[in-house]
């Protein structure tokens, strides 16, 4: 999606830093989050709109974030597998309303932050993490309903080619509930991936369907790399 840059900015003049320790003294964030596992993370220097969501709403992220995004939601489209974004980049600000919100039910803060990470420390912040739905399966805490989805299905097997990693499986060391709905997107990891991918490439040489690709790929790069391995996992004998 084409989209203009819109550049990410606080709610206030405070320093960053400033706004994150007045919201954790707010929140009576514990003393000891930091040493919890998680990373803290600077909120996006540029945003970009990755896609509407099926209400509308604008979904921003970080420009790669997006690129990459779109490249992946084109190469699972091939597959008739359909995904879609529920939640992308959030401010410090959002995430403190989260929060707040959690409590106005009457969750303990203990409980809340399992499923929601303080101020600072949500990779939201850097417009690189997207919440991921399907039709039919919303990003819904303490379920597990979207792990047993085909979206989670090809998500498990092919969103790392294109550089998005689960952030929080089952058990993991930040203390955070499993989140199978939950991708961040790391830029070196997925230039690994593209290598992988073009390693493949090469596996299975047909004149005709490389001249087409070739005609794809001045369209659509995504489609180009499924397609070719398509064509190699129909070859088990030249497969990977």
């Amino acid at each position: 999606m084409t989209s203009t840059p819109v550049k990410a900015v606080g709610l206030s003049n405070k320093s960053y830093l400033e706004r994150i320790a007045a919201l954790h003294q707010e929140l009576l964030i514990p003393s000891d989050y930091a040493t919890r596992g998680l990373t803290f993370h600077y909120e996006a220097d540029e945003l970009v709109v990755g896609e509407l969501d099926p209400n509308g709403k604008e979904m921003l992220m970080e420009p790669r974030t997006a690129e990459s995004w779109r490249r992946m939601k084109e190469a699972a489209a091939v597959e008739a597998v359909v995904f879609f974004i529920e939640h992308a980049y959030r401010s410090v600000e959002v995430q403190a309303n989260i929060i707040r919100a959690e409590s106005a039910r009457g969750s303990s803060l203990e409980k809340s932050l399992t499923c929601i990470a303080a101020p600072g420390y949500s990779e939201h912040h850097t417009g690189r993490a997207l919440d991921i739905a399907c039709p039919g399966c919303l990003p819904v805490p303490q379920t597990d309903e979207f792990e047993r989805t085909v979206a989670f299905a090809w998500l498990t097997e092919h969103a790392n080619k294109f550089g998005f990693f689960m952030s929080y499986p089952r058990n993991n060391p930040q203390g955070i509930m499993c989140e199978p709905w939950h991708w961040c997107f790391h830029q070196q990891k997925a230039q690994q991936g593209v290598a992988g991918y073009r390693r493949l490439l090469f596996k299975y040489q047909d004149p005709v369907i490389n001249q087409l690709m070739e005609i794809i790929n001045a369209r659509h790069p995504g489609l180009t790399l499924v397609v070719r391995l398509a064509r190699v996992r129909d070859r088990p004998d030249e497969a990977a």
